[in-house]
């Protein structure tokens, strides 16, 4: 403040500031530029560094062209549980409205007697996080996706059954067996814990009465 206030009585106007003694900018170019959009529309997860050693540059030039000549920016994949086709979206939508319509009529009791199962993958390793995932993007460009069904070794399937009152139990699928039909009706609730279907055959018991 007081080496301002000196300028200004020595007669000085402009509060901008002086030309700067050095040479100027000789890496934002628009060939430089070409060259880097290249390098990122080529691998969208190349990180700074590798482009910067790829043409040669600084890094903090590679930035200055990332984000201010290009204005790309990283962000991490969106997880979504699976890539369905439209007949896929149909189907579970006509599944969702039938249980709707069921809750209407029975209400709670339509709810108690509900029991589902989910399956998901138990890996023996640690997946790929989110930041190893990132892309660089657009303000307009869509969000990256990343499935979580992945192609993979060391891992096992697990079955998880609840209801209304919590998880049944889980139960982990051996190796080079298929969840399907043929499972369910071997592997079932009903059939593997004679608890759940005293409970299940008590409460319909209770709910017919």
């Amino acid at each position: 403040m007081f080496e301002w206030c000196a300028r200004f009585r020595s007669g000085r106007q402009s509060v901008g500031d002086d030309v700067r003694v050095g040479a100027p900018r000789t890496a934002i170019t628009d060939l430089n530029i070409s060259r880097v959009e290249t390098c990122i529309l080529a691998d969208r997860r190349v990180t700074v560094h590798e482009i910067a050693n790829e043409l040669s540059l600084s890094v903090g030039s590679v930035e200055t062209i990332i984000h201010e000549q290009l204005k790309f920016f990283k962000v991490s994949a969106r997880w979504v549980p699976q890539q369905l086709t439209d007949e896929h979206k149909q189907q579970r939508l006509d599944a969702c409205q039938a249980l709707i319509t069921r809750y209407q009529e029975e209400e709670n009791k339509f709810l108690s007697r509900i029991v589902t199962c989910d399956e998901t993958w138990v890996h023996h390793y640690t997946p790929e996080s989110k930041r190893s995932s990132m892309q660089w993007k657009h303000l307009s460009s869509p969000s990256p996706k990343k499935f979580k069904i992945q192609p993979s070794v060391g891992k096992i399937m697990a079955c998880i059954f609840w209801d209304s009152q919590g998880v049944i139990f889980v139960d982990f699928v051996p190796q080079g067996h298929t969840v399907n039909t043929d499972y369910y009706s071997t592997r079932s609730v009903m059939t593997s814990y004679p608890q759940t279907a005293t409970r299940f055959a008590a409460e319909r018991c209770h709910s017919s009465t």
